[in-house]
């Protein structure tokens, strides 16, 4: 059946469309009304989920306080002094204080080419790098010295750094570094490539060999004697070792039988004592000989190198002693001091500087920087590592060395209990969200004003209430019992109208003094196992946690429901108005039928009128005719 509409019906002069509007107008309000309904339950709906946002940011933030996020655990590594090493502590590192001693940073190996003619032409070569355990492929076509170093760069890139610095406009260096620290990350060239980089002065081709650089006569040195020798320094890719052999002799003090008497004693002259007199006061050589002269020191051997020097004590005869650069860890060695403090004499022989080159082939030419391990000590022990970077020392600590120390430096893990103090304060701001939003959407205005959401709605009311009392909370057992002890409280009576709605504030001052005075008891009243199966099963934050479950859950938590039973009315009510507008077009139609059939009716009653009319008329004027 087609829509009835209504053209020009104005027979009846009578204006139907605005009386039919108005009908329909009326006859809509029940529709109206379904649809306000509707639009506050939609309200009810967006506020209920802005609840549950909230609700779930205060459940997190106090599971966070005691599960595997907790800030109790999160660790502060401290450095005595950040310009020699930094420390990183994570949350498996235990509260310590350690010494350490750096007594060399690694190093990574660089080497350098003679100085070249820039635009110098290499032909095509086809070679491996490797640095460590990493070994890269190098496909060069030919051409400038500057492609050359483009193709390693580009081929072998994360291997080595390797660079062109210009001189003048004429003439360059190239430097190739080794990305890999430490004394094992040398940077070698397969064989295809070691005659061009013998021309470009990157290398050269050596043999075995040992050779004399200095050789000493020997010296003795009586107490508070000493002796320097400059070190004279091997050639390139040669190793420095200087040996020596040091013979004690024991400082013995005089016989009884000819002793100088002292001033106070016997006038300072020699007296013979005869053994086979008997004098009443028989002299005792101990008791003349000032024994605060005697002194009993090992021989001082202070080694100066480029980077720091190195003190060896030797404390009696020994043969064969050797010093090497690598072992010692103070750079090139530049001179050797013998010193002697003691009653007793040193006799230092055999003392030869070598210079002996181990290797056989092609070597690095111009070593700029050799590859080695960092060097430290830890509480004393000695612990040599290839990076600066030391992960695996100290349990839960990274160290990263800058530079060496001139004595011990101290490493702190302790509490970070900056970063725990900032997760109480954002748990606390959580739940003063959730009061916040409670207090506002169940206000009932008495003054006329709008009032909440849910205003006067038990419900809400009983969740408030829970909160503030599991705030509340106390533990007998414990050492903090109650959040007021570490500064979180409603506040003191009448300080602040706000904590009348059960808001929290935060002694900040308080907090801190708990926080470093006893960390761990601070953690235990947020969240503690109370039946020693390792498992949270107690405490403020757990309890929080717990009691939103059943507000939060995602299928049939308290909030989701009450939002479903929303949506339930408002789908129930669409469907009411879905039927009432079916009815209300039905009405409509049966209104416009109506009026055109009255307007019909009219036209039709108007057309008799006018014919009678007409007739009428007619008839008349034939009588007056006749």
């Amino acid at each position: 059946m087609s829509k009835i509409t209504i053209n020009n019906l104005s027979n009846s002069g009578i204006d139907v469309q605005n009386l039919i509007d108005k009908l329909i107008q009326v006859k809509s309000m029940p529709i109206d009304a379904l649809k306000n309904t509707n639009e506050l339950y939609k309200s009810r709906i967006s506020k209920l989920n802005e609840m549950l946002d909230l609700l779930k940011k205060l459940q997190e933030s106090s599971k966070s306080l005691f599960d595997y996020r907790s800030p109790f655990d999160e660790m502060l590594g401290i450095s005595s002094n950040e310009e020699f090493f930094t420390v990183k502590a994570n949350r498996g590192a235990d509260v310590s204080t350690r010494k350490i001693q750096i007594l060399q940073t690694a190093k990574n190996y660089t080497i350098s080419s003679d100085t070249l003619p820039v635009g110098t032409k290499i032909g095509k070569v086809n070679f491996t790098i490797q640095v460590g355990d990493s070994v890269r492929k190098v496909a060069f076509e030919g051409g400038t010295i500057e492609e050359f170093v483009k193709a390693i760069k580009e081929q072998a890139g994360d291997i080595v750094n390797i660079n062109i610095t210009y001189k003048d406009k004429d003439n360059l260096v190239i430097s190739i570094e080794a990305k890999k620290q430490g004394a094992n990350g040398n940077i070698q060239f397969s064989e295809e490539v070691q005659p061009i980089l013998e021309q470009l002065g990157i290398v050269q081709k050596v043999s075995k060999s040992e050779s004399l650089l200095y050789k000493s006569d020997p010296f003795t040195l009586s107490k508070d004697t000493s002796n320097k020798i400059n070190v004279p320094q091997p050639g390139v890719n040669e190793k420095l070792t200087i040996t020596f052999d040091v013979q004690k002799k024991e400082f013995i003090p005089p016989s009884s039988q000819n002793i100088n008497v002292p001033d106070e004693i016997g006038g300072g002259t020699p007296i013979t004592i005869d053994p086979q007199t008997a004098y009443p006061d028989p002299v005792i050589a101990n008791q003349l000989i000032d024994q605060s002269q005697i002194a009993k020191e090992p021989l001082i051997v202070k080694v100066i190198g480029t980077e720091g020097e190195k003190i060896i004590q030797i404390e009696s005869s020994a043969s064969g002693i050797t010093l090497n650069k690598d072992e010692l860890g103070i750079g090139n060695i530049q001179s050797i001091e013998f010193i002697n403090k003691s009653s007793d004499s040193y006799t230092v022989s055999n003392l030869q500087v070598k210079s002996i080159q181990e290797q056989e082939g092609y070597v690095a030419k111009n070593i700029v920087q050799k590859g080695r391990n960092s060097i430290f000590l830890i509480d004393g022990i000695r612990i040599e590592k290839e990076s600066n970077v030391i992960d695996d020392v100290i349990k839960g600590v990274t160290l990263t060395l800058k530079r060496e120390t001139k004595e011990e430096e101290t490493i702190s893990i302790e509490p970070n209990t900056e970063y725990a103090k900032e997760k109480i304060i954002e748990w606390v701001g959580h739940y003063n969200n959730v009061i916040d939003f409670i207090v506002n959407e169940t206000k009932i205005n008495k003054e006329g004003g709008e009032n909440g959401a849910f205003a006067g709605d038990t419900a809400f009311m009983m969740l408030h209430n829970s909160l503030q009392r599991i705030m509340q909370s106390s533990f007998s057992d414990r050492t903090y019992k109650m959040l007021a002890q570490i500064g979180i409280s409603t506040g003191k009576p009448g300080s602040n109208p706000t904590t009348r709605g059960g808001y929290l504030e935060i002694d900040e001052e308080m907090l801190d003094k708990a926080l470093k005075e006893n960390h761990q008891k601070v953690k235990e009243l947020f969240g503690f196992d109370s039946d020693g199966d390792r498992l949270t099963d107690n405490g403020i934050a757990f309890r929080i946690g717990e009691y939103l479950k059943g507000m939060t859950n995602f299928s049939d938590g308290t909030i989701k429901k009450r939002a479903d039973y929303f949506a339930e009315l408002i789908k129930q009510n669409d469907k009411r108005v879905e039927t009432l507008n079916r009815q209300l077009e039905t009405y409509r139609d049966s209104l416009i039928f109506k009026f055109a059939s009255m307007e019909n009716l009219i036209s039709k009653l108007k057309g008799d009128g006018n014919y009678l009319s007409t007739y009428l008329n007619n008839s008349n004027s034939s009588n007056q005719n006749k």
